[in-house]
């Protein structure tokens, strides 16, 4: 990825949208893959535990709480962005 190839601080504002693009996929890839192995082996156990609090909470407040697979979708989004704004 063109950030680690020491085009400095500021590289995001040299790289073109494909390169940009092309970084983004293979970042959600990455995330995707690491997801699948934790899963795997059991290792999303603290991950399970938020999704737990947040539907007793919000059976709590008598709201219907969002499908596993929406929240994890949510989850890796959040993931993804987070991970984007720190290669800025």
């Amino acid at each position: 990825m063109a950030y680690r190839e020491g085009l400095g601080e500021r590289a995001a504002a040299r790289l073109s949208d494909d390169e940009i693009r092309r970084d983004a996929m293979a970042v959600a890839a990455r995330v995707d893959a690491e997801l699948a192995r934790l899963q795997a082996c059991g290792g999303l156990k603290s991950v399970n535990a938020s999704y737990r609090q947040y539907r007793l909470a919000a059976s709590a407040r008598g709201e219907p709480a969002i499908r596993y697979a929406d929240w994890m979708d949510r989850y890796k989004a959040d993931l993804i962005r987070e991970i984007a704004e720190n290669l800025r």
